[in-house]
């Protein structure tokens, strides 16, 4: 079955796709063979983490098409990088004879929400940005600024008091899944339930009109953000503006030459007369 389960995975973008005893929880089967394989996921070294409680959720499902989600968490096997994971038990008939497990496609998610770095092609300009938060606040896709420009982005995160260790891992993994904080007036409202367009200072401490929504995904709160630097964004309203006030200047200008040319025309008669 090695060749199938490969070709899925590699088809359709997976990390990892895992086979589990629901009795004991072992591993018995991954693509690749990392840390976790053999492992118990009840009382293995890896049944604290965030794919033990998928296992757990999803041998209790009794609706066999029902599948558990969990968010993303640190997940040693991987290097310790930030994963999420996705599982449904396996049915034969009535009866349950294990659990079919995936680890999420951080990078199809994050060509998703990057738009394949081409963010000035769908009209995120030269600041703009779309990206997930989870309830912890933190990023679920790449940040943009790390990836187009990671010496200023790193300068940032100092400027902003992120603490060491977190800038550290950051570029350890070269990455700000779980790990980039965005606290801001917009993912709180978000996180709340609400969806708005406002501005405010992003996590750059930058304002930025941001429109946001709240995303329920299989009982994960996340939410979903969508913003541009404020200066960019109304540039051509500030042009227009601009245009508009030097046109009326140039107009009041040109109206106060007109009016003098005529008055000195009127009045020089009159004076004519007078003498």
């Amino acid at each position: 079955y090695h060749p199938v389960i490969r070709n899925f995975l590699e088809r359709f973008g997976y990390y990892d796709i895992f086979l589990i005893d629901h009795k004991t929880g072992d591993v018995v089967y991954t693509v690749y063979k990392e840390l976790d394989f053999g492992t118990s996921l009840l009382k293995g070294p890896f049944s604290k983490t965030n794919f033990a409680n998928c296992f757990l959720a999803a041998r209790e499902i009794k609706n066999k098409n029902e599948v558990k989600l969990v968010d993303y968490s640190e997940y040693l096997p991987s290097y310790n990088e930030h994963a999420s994971f996705i599982a449904c038990p396996i049915f034969d008939g009535s009866d349950m004879i294990g659990v079919l497990a995936f680890q999420m496609p951080i990078d199809r998610i994050n060509d998703i929400m990057t738009s394949n770095h081409q963010w000035a092609n769908v009209g995120l300009g030269a600041t703009g940005e779309t990206y997930l938060i989870g309830e912890d606040f933190t990023l679920r896709n790449q940040s943009r600024f790390l990836i187009e420009d990671s010496v200023h982005y790193f300068k940032m995160l100092k400027d902003i008091g992120t603490d060491q260790s977190t800038i550290n891992k950051i570029k350890d993994y070269k990455s700000t899944i779980g790990l980039q904080l965005v606290k801001t007036k917009g993912t709180k409202e978000a996180i709340k339930g609400n969806s708005n367009t406002l501005i405010f200072d992003d996590y750059r401490g930058v304002p930025v009109l941001s429109a946001f929504k709240p995303l329920k995904i299989m009982g994960m709160n996340w939410a979903i953000m969508s913003e541009i630097d404020e200066a960019e964004a109304f540039a051509h309203v500030t042009a227009l503006r601009n245009n508009i006030i030097q046109g009326f200047l140039a107009l009041l200008v040109i109206l106060l030459l007109v009016s003098y040319v005529v008055s000195k025309q009127i009045t020089k008669p009159l004076k004519e007369l007078t003498v």
